[in-house]
């Protein structure tokens, strides 16, 4: 997302774009990477609005965020099950970039993914860094939440893993 925010920084003329004038969009979890994003000390003068819709799953919660030892131990899970475990990280990334989609997604399963605090990307948990003035306080922030976003999960109640796959694949 930062090389992107560059991107449009650097080029944004070309296009009658103002770069001292970027806003960020994001609904549902783009609405909370927006919002997290202003704790990316990297950010700073990328953008000057962010706006989100929908973006407060759960932050202000501890469980919105991995800390390192959660994101290496899913990692090492989805590298087991794919049988690329490998001392040599190399090799293991070659076998991750061979596997075909359908056996990435059965590995990944349905889990959640979240943001991982990782003391480089993201220093600090972003809801402690709007709290102790670590937060990027340059960015006009506006938030808001859709009244009935869950009700399109109602209108396919029996989807399944599988059926979810065959649609991507078409």
């Amino acid at each position: 997302m930062l090389s992107a925010l560059r991107w449009i920084k650097k080029n944004i003329q070309d296009y009658r774009g103002d770069p001292n004038n970027i806003a960020l969009f994001g609904e549902s979890a783009g609405g909370l990477s927006v919002i997290d994003l202003g704790a990316v000390k990297g950010s700073v003068n990328l953008y000057r609005t962010a706006i989100s819709q929908s973006g407060l799953g759960s932050p202000g919660t501890y469980l919105s965020y991995y800390n390192m030892s959660h994101a290496l131990n899913y990692s090492n899970s989805v590298v087991q099950q794919l049988n690329c475990a490998n001392d040599d990280q190399d090799k293991v990334l070659l076998c991750l970039r061979n596997s075909s989609i359908e056996d990435l997604l059965t590995a990944y399963g349905n889990r959640y993914t979240r943001p991982i605090i990782d003391n480089y990307f993201f220093p600090r948990y972003p809801p402690l860094a709007i709290k102790n003035g670590m937060y990027n306080n340059d960015l006009s922030l506006i938030m808001g939440n859709n009244n009935d976003e869950i009700a399109v999960c109602y209108a396919y109640p029996d989807i399944n893993f599988n059926e979810t796959l065959a649609l991507l694949s078409q």
